[in-house]
């Protein structure tokens, strides 16, 4: 297969299974603002960034794998339908809600449905993939802007898909 080349074009099969048509115009804004010389291809590093900004909060694994096989000749390029596909993905992959809950539910430690800022600091710099002080540091301020020391556990979940 020919770098950066989509696997399944020309199949009859529909080429994504979760991303909407308002989703792929969204891709296609994104991919072209970071498309700055318009060749039809970004940095693989800037992969993430579009993602996050369309609050699918890829880990640093997650992005690596999903360049590796997007990215098969390892340019450090690939093509907006890549990154749709990469989208795509993604939208399969997410967490819903009601998982976002449970898992920092084990956090709430007076079963009030909050989580003090420092049991989550603790969790993002201690836990699983580790977050440097910078990243932790903006999703703290997201789970709580007024500075409260705590921030609500479906509120956060919701804020971190993107539902208000």
């Amino acid at each position: 297969m020919e770098d950066n080349q989509v696997e399944g074009e020309g199949d009859d099969k529909p080429k994504y299974k979760f991303l909407t048509e308002e989703l792929e115009d969204q891709v296609k804004k994104w991919f072209d603002s970071f498309d700055k010389d318009r060749d039809g291809q970004i940095q693989t590093s800037e992969i993430g960034t579009i993602l996050r900004i369309m609050n699918l909060n890829p880990t640093e694994r997650e992005l690596q794998k999903m360049t590796e096989k997007h990215d098969s000749g390892r340019t450090g390029l690939v093509n907006e339908e890549a990154v749709k596909l990469m989208v795509d993905e993604k939208l399969h992959d997410t967490d819903t809600i009601e998982e976002m809950v449970e898992a920092l539910k084990c956090f709430d430690n007076d079963k009030d449905g909050k989580v003090q800022i420092c049991d989550l600091r603790w969790a993002m710099t201690q836990l699983g993939e580790k977050m440097d002080d910078a990243m932790c540091d903006d999703i703290i301020n997201e789970a709580d802007p007024s500075k409260q020391g705590y921030f609500d556990i479906m509120d956060f979940a919701k804020a971190l898909k993107g539902i208000k």
